[in-house]
């Protein structure tokens, strides 16, 4: 299990409002939906390593398909929260995955509140394999086609 699965697995069994709540109120992003997410941390139900996620297939050539494995889902009748964590160490994203992670949060949203949770070494930019470092925002758009 990766170290970051952890972490989250441990905050599971900690009193959810002080820890957890405050990790989601202190994250940098949406306010309105950050406090949200706090506000119904009690009720979510945490999904660690929750298995693959099947977005279709790609390009017109390949037809191979697309698949995202996120570290981790927090959700509830009213919230679904993917998590994405990376290693304290230097590591660097997939090319399409915050894209795809992306698609998987609006989709599996549906009527509830999105968040995609990023949990990082660094601030931004990230690292994103063979394309340097990019805003997270310009690492989801460029390959969101």
């Amino acid at each position: 299990m990766p170290v970051s699965a952890e972490v989250f697995q441990a905050l599971d069994f900690l009193p959810r409002s002080a820890f957890l709540g405050s990790i989601l109120r202190a994250a940098v992003g949406d306010r309105a939906v950050l406090g949200a997410v706090a506000e119904a941390v009690e009720e979510l139900r945490f999904r660690f390593l929750p298995g693959n996620f099947y977005l279709g297939y790609g390009g017109a050539r390949d037809r191979k398909p697309l698949w995202v494995q996120p570290d981790g889902v927090f959700e509830s009748d009213h919230v679904f929260c993917l998590v994405e964590a990376k290693r304290i160490r230097s590591s660097s994203f997939q090319a399409e995955q915050l894209a795809r992670e992306y698609i998987t949060t609006i989709r599996e949203a549906k009527d509830r509140r999105a968040l995609m949770l990023l949990v990082l070494a660094d601030d931004p930019p990230v690292a994103v394999s063979r394309h340097g470092k990019l805003a997270i925002r310009d690492a989801i758009e460029k390959f969101l086609p």
